[in-house]
Formats: structure tokens, sequence, C-alpha cells
């Protein structure tokens, strides 16, 4: 495990892919512990196996989570939106618009 000059230590994983030699991150020390470290290695083991760049796929997985994050914002936004213009036309007291 490499420490760097501010202390820091980071797990990591070494691996060759297409004839590069390329570094995946696993996480930082303590919080990351060994069971998980040997974990998320084992997982880059198998998309290795499966002819798969590991860094290339969990790149692809944040860029799928930020793009379903942002739209499940868009959507709670528009909903919240509606739900608060219904409470609003229905509240008690306010009078009723009724479109013929």
């Amino acid at each position: 495990m490499p420490v760097t000059t501010t202390g820091s230590k980071l797990r990591r994983f070494d691996y060759r892919y297409d004839g590069k030699q390329k570094l995946l991150a696993t996480g930082p020390y303590p919080i990351v512990s060994l069971v998980g470290a040997h974990a998320k290695r084992d997982g880059a083991k198998r998309l290795l196996a499966a002819d798969i760049d590991p860094s290339v796929e969990r790149n692809a997985e944040r860029r799928y989570r930020k793009v379903r994050r942002e739209a499940g914002e868009r959507c709670r936004g528009v909903r919240t939106l509606a739900g608060n213009a219904a409470q609003r036309a229905t509240a008690p007291g306010r009078p009723r618009l009724l479109l013929s």
C-alpha cells in the first residue's frame, strides 16, 4: 500500500490491459477495509477475464449514476412543483376554478 507525502494511504490494484500497465484505486485505507478492497480487486479480475477494462467500466458506471441522479432530481422537482400546485388549488378557504 503506497503512502503519499501527505500521509494518506490508498489501496490500489495494478493490472495490464491491452498491453498497457494500468492502475485502479479501490479506496482510501481506513475507509475501505481489506475485505472490501479484495472484493473490488476480485470484481476487477472478473472483468479482465471477460476482456473488459475495469477502469473504463468504472467510469461508465459513474457516468450512468450521474445521469440517473440528475434525471431523478429533475423528475422530483417536477413532481414537487405539480404537487405544490395541487395542494394550493385545493387548500381550504381557497376558491376553486372550474373549467368547463
